[in-house]
């Protein structure tokens, strides 16, 4: 089963991941904070979910647009397959040329087959070519989809209870400044400037720099040259949809130093913060800077997910995140989440 990214800190996917950019610009790239990898949602997963919802009446703002982007998906999907099922039989024939090569003895027959084994080669590469092509533009329109419905779910989110206003956010935590022992050690790891340059992030984004701190730490162990196994790279383990749909390359990001890739994280983060309906210089506590992070496209609500609203493979996706247990993933929870990894952070740098 092909499995789909769903996208996190996208400007464009609707999942969520158990710390990281999911519905980012109204997107779905979840990851898991624990494991440094995203939570994928399977192609019959999307198809299902997309089958479901659209087929409620006024259940989205636009499910023609959906449906079409969804016609577009299967029409892309079944040409990747048919692609797959052209690559086995590539293969095969190349096995069995080899081993008529193997068993021959007059040179003219094996400077013909090999003749046919580079011919095969060559359009082995180019199948694997266009299989990797249809990956990328079903991912492509699997952030669509979930852009379009995310943007649906946040308009009606407006009209339900739990919504914070952008004028009420909330100040960051008292603190401000990261304490200077754990500033030195940030500072021998990571570079000189990295912990005065992370205090100068967050006051421009808003937050704490302790909080910024303790979702790095959650998200990558604070590593800049990170890169987990689905691709996700670098301090907040941004998706490589992500890293392009804002002008980045994984390849340059993941070459960065601590110091210069803190300004990809302002970058995406400040995007994700005006995404999410909050003004850039609003103040914003740790339950929302992580909400920015894990559901930015429902970032002002109290709730963001739960086991019984149009979000719950969301929640499914991310349980661990529900700190209390009470079916739902609050920022309270995330606040919570961050204070734990600032201690486990504080405790791994300074002892």
């Amino acid at each position: 089963m092909d499995k789909l990214k769903v996208n996190s800190y996208d400007s464009s996917a609707t999942k969520v991941s158990d710390t990281s950019n999911v519905i980012g610009k109204a997107t779905p790239e979840l990851t898991n904070a624990d494991k440094n990898t995203d939570t994928m949602i399977s192609e019959e997963e999307l198809v299902e979910f997309v089958d479901e919802n659209i087929s409620q009446e006024g259940a989205f703002g636009n499910s023609d647009e959906i449906a079409l982007l969804q016609l577009q998906y299967n029409e892309e999907l079944k040409q990747k397959r048919l692609l797959q099922q052209q690559l086995i039989n590539l293969n095969s024939q190349r096995a069995s040329l080899e081993a008529q090569l193997s068993n021959c003895d007059d040179e003219d027959e094996k400077k013909r087959i090999q003749g046919e084994i580079d011919s095969v080669d060559g359009k082995i590469d180019e199948t694997s070519t266009s299989i990797n092509e249809c990956a990328t533009n079903l991912s492509n329109i699997n952030q669509q989809i979930l852009t379009a419905l995310t943007k649906s779910i946040i308009a009606n989110s407006n009209n339900t209870t739990g919504v914070t206003s952008n004028s009420s956010v909330g100040s960051p935590s008292v603190v401000e400044t990261i304490p200077q022992e754990l500033a030195s050690k940030l500072d021998a790891k990571l570079g000189n400037g990295f912990a005065q340059k992370c205090e100068e992030v967050a006051k421009r984004l808003g937050c704490n720099p302790n909080d910024l701190l303790a979702m790095m730490y959650s998200e990558s162990g604070i590593d800049p040259g990170c890169v987990a196994s689905n691709g996700a790279t670098g301090l907040i383990m941004f998706m490589p949809s992500t890293l392009s749909g804002n002008g980045y390359s994984q390849s340059e990001v993941a070459n960065m130093s601590g110091v210069e890739q803190l300004d990809v994280v302002e970058d995406i983060l400040m995007k994700s913060k005006t995404m999410s309906g909050y003004s850039a210089d609003a103040q914003i506590d740790a339950g929302t800077l992580y909400a920015l992070c894990f559901l930015p496209a429902v970032a002002q609500n109290e709730v963001l997910c739960s086991t019984s609203d149009s979000l719950s493979w969301a929640y499914n996706a991310n349980s661990p995140l529900d700190l209390d247990g009470n079916g739902d993933i609050s920022k309270t929870d995330l606040a919570g989440r961050l204070s734990k990894k600032y201690d486990e952070m504080y405790s791994y740098f300074v002892g």
